[in-house]
């Protein structure tokens, strides 16, 4: 099993892919708003008339929505002195819905309710906003009598808010706030604002606009002002500040008319002009976290090759490979296994290793020869305890694990070792457990031959280091989101697949020694040697006590059956020498006994996973504020 980078760039491809695949099913949206429409027309005494369109599309198992209406002038958080008794009021006169379903007017048949009525929406529950009922009505429409909301549905909106604007000494304004939230993204926004016919001149007004719809709006005359966006996001604020003077408000309420030292026109426009200055500088640090990505990118690719190089590449080791079918070292297969796939042992090593005693007579193996090719073929393993003494751990382990715990008196049968897992959870959880201990003692016993490397405190600190990259990225990302009201998702999922990726990385590194790998590029040829069947017809044949210690390792490496096939075929034939009678014969027995424990086995740790399994299974945005009344936004369901 030969190193390369593709293993950690497949890293990075896979966490990134995985991500984006999460984010790609997390942000569908069965909900589409293609247009929000506001028509806003404001009268001599202050007051505001609003209708509203939202063209919308729905995919989803939807039958009612709510449009919130929050009229509250003040904010928390609200920078300027406050009017005790300047409070607006909604209009419970002209507040109306209609409802379109593919430009077909369907208002007469669903069912509408409204807050202020102290109506009840389709779950028996009183119609309110999220927030409560304190400056804010909902208005509600149930499309469950025309079969819920799919397809083009088109919501039309009139309502209307008494004393929206508020005066001050030299200035007044509307300072309002549309909505705060949405089902889904908008992908376009127009608001007209409508002003009392006048004779000031353009420059008069000013216009202020922020969250989805920063730095959007246009003063098209002395009476008319528009704001056009374009994809403003589900959590984004539609929110604007219009200045204008006193007198467009002849007829407004005493109430509305705040005189405090903070509230006048230089103080405003101090302020809008500090937020676009804010903003401004918001936009020109965002391309840190836009144009950083690259630079990370390419930081943490070096860091990873240059974790690669000193810590992760296999040693460059002179060896020239030639056909020698001698045992390149006295590890047994478990071990070599061990050492082939990197710090790994598999069922396979398990089954060599049962084979390997058989081999060394420390197990005797009795069944009937007429039989043997019998799927119902059950075979005695017997426990040759005068033969143990030169024995590893694990072999130990094993011999006490199939001996001790699944057979009686040094005797098991084939058949026994199958049905123990099966009988019920717990034996089914030992007999998983006794797997995972000969594992252990397989790793202790490599590392008494130090045929991997392992690295320090210090060595491994130097290769966590280049996380600091990442993350200063990443904590840059959030500060700059959070302070300048720019969403910073994608660059904190960047930061974190980068993260992820790498620290996956360096925590699997594993790498031979320089012993280990010579001793594993001998083992790996000498596998490709057991299979290259050209240089095997014109080399010695093996005997039979060679051709078996071949199968315990050709079961370790996992081509025990290829390497049964070749030998068949430089087997020699013939029917006239018992030695060459005898060579067959030994051979099909072995082959069947190879077969017969690799099903056993196979079928036991098979067995004991499923029963396991079965156990737990039944157990088991943009632009900041003004800081302007109103809010609310839109809930579908």
């Amino acid at each position: 099993m030969k190193k390369t980078l593709w293993g950690p760039m497949l890293i990075y491809m896979f966490i990134g892919f995985s991500i984006f695949l999460f984010s790609w099913i997390n942000d569908f949206e069965d909900i589409e708003i293609h247009r929000y429409e506001a028509d806003i027309t404001v009268n001599d005494k202050g007051d505001m008339h609003v209708i509203e369109t939202f063209e919308m599309t729905y995919k989803g198992d939807y039958n009612v929505r709510f449009r919130d209406i929050a009229y509250g002038k003040y904010p928390e958080g609200y920078p300027f002195t406050e009017g005790e008794r300047n409070v607006a009021s909604f209009n419970e006169d002209v507040a109306s819905i209609k409802v379109y379903q593919n430009d077909l007017d369907i208002t007469d048949q669903v069912d509408l309710g409204y807050s202020f009525l102290g109506d009840y929406d389709e779950l028996g529950e009183r119609i309110m906003c999220p927030t409560g009922p304190f400056y804010c009505e909902s208005l509600f429409a149930n499309l469950m009598p025309v079969g819920g909301l799919y397809g083009d549905i088109r919501f039309v909106y009139e309502y209307e808010i008494l004393g929206a604007i508020t005066s001050y000494s030299d200035i007044s304004e509307l300072n309002w706030r549309l909505f705060e939230y949405m089902e889904a993204d908008i992908e376009k926004v127009n608001i007209n604002i409508t002003l009392p016919h006048n004779l000031h001149p353009i420059s008069s007004f000013q216009l202020y606009t922020h969250g989805g719809i920063f730095n959007q709006g246009k003063v098209i005359d002395n009476q008319i002002f528009r704001i056009e966006a374009e994809n403003v996001k589900k959590d984004e604020f539609a929110e604007f500040r219009l200045l204008m003077p006193n007198d467009l408000f002849p007829n407004l309420d005493e109430r509305h008319q705040v005189i405090a030292d903070d509230l006048n026109l230089l103080s405003l426009q101090a302020y809008e002009e500090d937020l676009i200055s804010h903003f401004e500088m918001g936009e020109k640090l965002i391309q840190i976290p836009k144009y950083g990505a690259f630079v990370v990118i390419f930081l943490m690719m070096s860091a990873t090759i240059g974790m690669y190089i000193f810590y992760d590449k296999e040693h460059d080791i002179d060896f020239k490979p030639s056909f020698d079918l001698d045992l390149p070292s006295e590890d047994t297969p478990a071990e070599v296994g061990y050492l082939y796939r990197m710090q790994k042992v598999i069922d396979q090593d398990i089954t060599a290793t049962l084979l390997d005693l058989i081999r060394k007579n420390v197990i005797g193996l009795d069944f009937y020869e007429e039989e043997i090719n019998s799927p119902d073929a059950s075979f005695t393993l017997t426990w040759k305890k005068d033969h143990d003494q030169a024995l590893k751990a694990h072999e130990k382990h094993l011999l006490f694990w199939f001996f001790d715990v699944i057979g009686k008196d040094g005797m098991v049968k084939t058949k026994e070792i199958e049905a123990y897992a099966k009988k019920d959870y717990e034996h089914a959880k030992a007999f998983e457990g006794y797997a995972k201990s000969f594992m252990q003692k397989v790793k202790q016993e490599v590392n008494k031959s130090k045929y991997f490397e392992t690295y320090s405190r210090k060595q491994k600190g130097t290769m966590r280091l280049p996380l600091i990259i990442p993350m200063v990225y990443g904590l840059t990302s959030i500060i700059i989101g959070e302070v300048y009201h720019y969403s910073y998702l994608i660059y904190l999922g960047l930061s974190l697949v980068l993260m992820l990726g790498y620290l996956f990385y360096v925590s699997s590194i594993k790498r031979r020694s320089r012993t280990g790998q010579e001793v594993f590029n001998k083992w790996d040829a000498f596998k490709e040697n057991m299979l290259d069947m050209e240089k095997l017809k014109t080399s010695s044949i093996p005997t039979i006590l060679e051709w078996e210690h071949y199968l315990v390792y050709a079961t370790t490496f996992d081509i025990a059956d290829k390497v049964m096939e070749q030998f068949s075929v430089i087997m020699p034939t013939g029917d006239k020498e018992e030695s060459v009678t005898q060579y067959q014969r030994s051979y099909i027995l072995r082959s069947y006994t190879y077969h017969r424990i690799s099903h056993a086995f196979y079928d036991a740790r098979k067995s004991a996973g499923t029963v396991i399994s079965k156990h737990h299974s039944s157990s088991g945005g943009r632009g900041g504020s003004s800081f302007g009344g109103g809010g609310g936004g839109g809930r579908s369901r």
